[in-house]
Formats: structure tokens, C-alpha cells, sequence
């Protein structure tokens, strides 16, 4: 569900619905640690390798801050968004310092994510949403809009300003899995 590389540490990170966050040796595939277990299936993970970090998020609503500064990676925080929903979609803006999560509910909820070093104050500041079982999301900082895909390919934009739908479209006849 989710696979980062970290060239200059020679490390592969992976996680799954099989509740695992796992990290293995680029050269020894063989070296494989475990680093986390969770109660539910991981389904995203962002790598933000210059503050050294792993953001996961499980199918229980749940984001997780993990540091890669030291191995095997620590966990820093745990933060549960208002719903218990499966995550299923995760964008952060590192300029502004916002993480947006969205679940196959349709749930999407905003978090400040703050500056490097203060992951323990990441809190959620706003949440909302409409019948979508949303896949992806993307964050256009120009125009303070977010984008969302869906499971029944439906790409619906977003105003942050009023949490409400701009305008949608039906783009595919399956899921959304990717959007640039």
C-alpha cells in the first residue's frame, strides 16, 4: 500500500494492509526489520526525506509520524482524525504545513502538521466530506483547492475556503489510483 527508497541510507520502507511497517536493506534484502504493527491495515505512507520522516496512515482513521533519523525508524506520534474510517488517501504540503487525509467514507480532514521538530503538536483543524469513496488526494496550494479521485472514478475539486465541492466530473468508469 505504500514504498519509499532512501537512497543515501540504502533502505526500502513498505507498509500493508497485513497491519505492517516494514524497512529492508537495499543491498540484503534479507535484513528485513519490522518496525511497527498495528492494529489495522496500513494504507498510505509518505516519505519526506529531508526532515527525515515517515507519515502512515491504517484503516482505522489513524496517522503516524515516524523519524528515520535513527534505525529502525522511531515512532514520534500517533494522531486519530474524527473518524475511525480506512484512510485511504494522504497529501502534505510541506511549505504550508498541512496534511489531508481522506477516507473510502468520503471523510476528509485537514491537519497542521507545524514545523520540523514539533510532530507531537500535529492536530486536526477542520473536517469534512460528502458521499465519496475517496482513493486520492491532491492539494493545489495556488488556488487553495484540494482534488479528490474516487473508488467509481468521480475527480472532485474541492474549495478549502468553505469545505464544499466546486465542481466534479466523471473522468473514468473504475477507481482513481493516481493524479499529478
Amino acid at each position: 500500500m505504500g514504498l519509499a527508497y532512501d537512497e543515501q541510507q540504502g533502505y526500502i520502507f513498505s507498509c500493508s494492509t497485513d497491519k505492517k511497517f516494514i524497512v529492508a536493506e537495499y543491498n540484503c534484502i534479507s535484513n528485513i526489520t519490522e518496525v511497527a504493527e498495528s492494529t489495522f491495515g496500513y494504507t498510505t505512507l509518505i516519505h519526506d526525506k529531508p526532515n527525515e520522516r515517515i507519515f502512515l496512515t491504517n484503516e482505522g482513521g489513524i496517522l503516524s509520524v515516524f523519524s528515520t533519523n535513527n534505525f529502525p525508524p522511531m515512532l514520534i506520534t500517533v494522531v486519530q482524525t474524527h473518524t475511525s474510517n480506512n484512510i485511504r488517501a494522504l497529501d502534505i504540503d510541506f511549505h504550508k504545513q498541512y496534511i489531508f487525509t481522506g477516507t473510502l467514507k468520503g471523510d476528509i480532514s485537514i491537519l497542521d502538521l507545524g514545523m520540523p521538530g514539533k510532530e507531537k503538536l500535529i492536530k486536526e483543524i477542520s473536517y469534512f466530506g460528502g458521499n465519496l469513496e475517496i482513493r486520492i488526494l491532491r492539494y493545489n496550494p495556488d488556488n487553495h483547492e484540494l482534488y479528490s479521485g474516487d473508488q467509481k472514478g468521480k475527480i472532485t475539486v474541492w474549495s478549502l475556503k468553505t469545505g464544499q465541492s466546486i465542481y466534479a466530473w466523471q473522468a473514468h468508469n473504475g477507481a482513481i489510483t493516481q493524479m499529478r
